[in-house]
């Protein structure tokens, strides 16, 4: 695969971090974890429906927490720490796992973008298939978050029944919690994923670097998106029932 790719995330990163750095002088601090229950709370993702009663008080979430549970309480992100996040995200386990299923079914089906069927192709489409979702996460949980001053993190739904877990899951493609609770158009994934989308018919092989597989991969990155949420927002029952059958 061409350099190209690579020094154009370089570059973007570089304008990013610059960027978001001098927007950020304009943003309120993070609130620490050490405040107040009421004032660390976690804002519950469904306005209006209260949260289960507990008389033990939330646990804080991880500072670059990208999925938060239903025990776990948040402070409000700074720009900065939005990038961040969108970058430590990219490092976790299930990240390569969805870039190696991603390139191995394309390489399976031999399909767009046409890389060729040998070894040297499935290393470029892993090649690609880590650029876009480095690009989409960075656009989407960085870039956009920070401009349109959205929470790019999932907060789960535990102690929701199933159905509505699954509908919840699927529609924060489309709703997302601005950083002052307010739900709004989920502009930050739906722009992000377009602009990272589009950016592939820069680096793809010419044959499939076309408008109408660019629109159909959007729409591709869309769905990835919700499917993405399902599997992780039942992640915590998953993990139970494997260790319960190992015990």
């Amino acid at each position: 695969m061409s350099l190209f790719p690579h020094g154009l995330m370089a570059v973007m990163l570089l304008c990013a971090h610059s960027a978001i750095a001098a927007d950020d002088s304009n943003l309120p601090d993070a609130p620490k974890p050490t405040e107040t229950a009421a004032a660390t709370a976690r804002r519950a993702p469904f306005q209006g429906h209260p949260q289960p009663s507990s008389s033990a008080l939330p646990t804080p979430a991880p500072r670059l927490a990208k999925y938060i549970g239903t025990d776990e309480s948040t402070v409000r992100l700074s720009a900065k720490e939005k990038l961040e996040l969108s970058g430590w995200e990219q490092l976790q386990p299930y990240a390569f796992t969805t870039q190696l299923f991603g390139a191995g079914w394309e390489q399976l089906i031999d399909s767009d973008p046409q890389y060729g069927s040998d070894s040297g192709g499935f290393g470029e489409r892993l090649g690609g298939a880590a650029l876009l979702q480095n690009s989409r996460a960075i656009l989407s949980d960085g870039i956009m978050a920070s401009i349109f001053r959205q929470d790019p993190r999932y907060y789960r739904q535990g102690h929701r029944p199933v159905k509505q877990r699954l509908y919840y899951a699927a529609e924060r493609v489309f709703i997302i919690q601005s950083d002052g609770g307010k739900y709004q158009p989920n502009y930050s994934q739906l722009l992000g994923n377009a602009v990272a989308t589009a950016l592939t018919m820069t680096y793809y092989p010419a044959v499939s670097a076309t408008w109408s597989r660019t629109v159909k991969g959007y729409g591709i990155s869309l769905a990835a998106g919700a499917l993405g949420n399902e599997i992780h927002e039942f992640t915590p029952v998953i993990r139970r029932v494997i260790l319960h059958h190992h015990r």
